[in-house]
């Protein structure tokens, strides 16, 4: 997951075969490795990121401290620490987040089933999120059927949704 902040790309990954998650902050005008930095908390661990360009705040799905599910939580990063503020559990798998110029959250929930141990995708649909009791309204069915995590963004000039898709047979 990525995000700009004050001039700052804060660049998070997890390396399962570790159990890392590594932030990595980077000058956004030159391009320039800042820090690096490993959060414990796996509350760290950003599905993806947006920011509310009407507050400037940013907003992601992120993983429950037990990582047993999904919530949406307000990020605070620096660039030597990142701090998760929880703000409701989700009750579904996730796939991204966009925020658009009124600061309305936007998210792709998926359906699925378990085979194999493994969480097969079988839908996906669009969403409304409240930023502030996390209550989620479905919005409609996408028709894709996303099998690995992407993001969104919202265009700031058309107030278009763009989500990238990776599709099983891709």
């Amino acid at each position: 997951a990525f995000v700009e902040q004050d001039g700052i790309g804060y660049a998070t990954s997890y390396y399962s075969f570790q159990g890392t998650i590594t932030v990595e902050c980077y000058d956004m005008e030159s391009g320039e490795l800042v820090s690096v930095f490993h959060p414990e908390d796996r509350c760290a661990m950003a599905i993806d990121l947006t920011t509310d360009p009407t507050t400037g705040e940013v907003y992601g799905i992120t993983y429950t401290a037990d990582g047993s599910a999904m919530q949406l939580a307000l990020l605070e990063y620096s660039t030597e620490d990142v701090v998760v503020i929880p703000i409701a559990t989700l009750g579904a798998h996730w796939n991204s987040i966009a925020c658009d110029n009124s600061g309305q959250l936007y998210g792709i929930s998926c359906s699925g089933e378990m085979s194999y141990g493994e969480f097969v995708v079988t839908g996906s649909a669009l969403n409304k999120i409240d930023k502030i009791t996390g209550v989620v309204t479905r919005v409609g069915e996408t028709g894709m059927e996303p099998q690995y995590m992407t993001s969104s963004e919202i265009d700031p000039v058309s107030n278009r949704m763009f989500w990238t898709v990776s599709p099983i047979d891709d």
